[in-house]
């Protein structure tokens, strides 16, 4: 599994200009492409320590994080949530 984390480059953004993580092979090279969405209130720093272990070669993985808006659900309280 270590060297599946070697593999891999990591960037702190999701690749069209917000917050999230990216996991791109160190070739620069991939065919496949995996978007990762976290659940309510959660980030994709909370999934991110999890996505070298899937040992996805030949794979982009793109982790977005949600904005922080407030949640119905929860008394209107922010967190990160898709939608509302």
């Amino acid at each position: 599994v270590k060297s599946a984390h070697r593999a891999m480059q990591t960037i702190r953004n999701d690749g069209i200009g917000g917050r999230g993580i990216q996991f791109i092979p160190k070739s620069g090279q991939y065919s496949k492409l995996l978007v990762w969405l976290h659940g309510l209130g959660d980030t994709a720093d909370g999934w991110a320590s999890m996505m070298p272990h899937l040992n996805l070669s030949d794979t982009k993985i793109v982790l977005p994080t949600a904005d922080t808006i407030p949640i119905s659900l929860n008394g209107g309280m922010p967190m990160p949530g898709w939608s509302d």
